[in-house]
């Protein structure tokens, strides 16, 4: 978030525009279109939006289903875990 208003000045920003979480912008986006008219029955998000559970409450809201990545990326307990390279064979 940028509290510096002559940096704000030099970049553009109005004063009316306020610092807001991507997952935050895209309810709004997501709500934007659902009113124009563009149908959708479920949305697929990374860990950063799944995380979030205002998103997740909107989309819910909206009627939309939602998956979403878990956080941090925990390994896949179906996936067998790495096995070392076998040495050279004595004998």
């Amino acid at each position: 978030m940028c509290t510096d208003p002559q940096r704000r000045t030099a970049a553009g920003v109005p004063d009316t525009i306020e610092f807001t979480t991507k997952p935050h912008l895209a309810l709004q986006m997501i709500g934007a279109a659902l009113r124009s008219g563009v149908p959708a029955g479920w949305v697929a998000a990374d860990e950063v939006y799944g995380a979030d559970p205002q998103l997740r409450a909107g989309l819910e809201a909206h009627g939309l289903g939602h998956v979403s990545a878990p956080p941090g990326n925990p390994p896949n307990p179906s996936t067998p875990p790495e096995q070392p390279e076998p040495g050279p064979r004595s004998g």
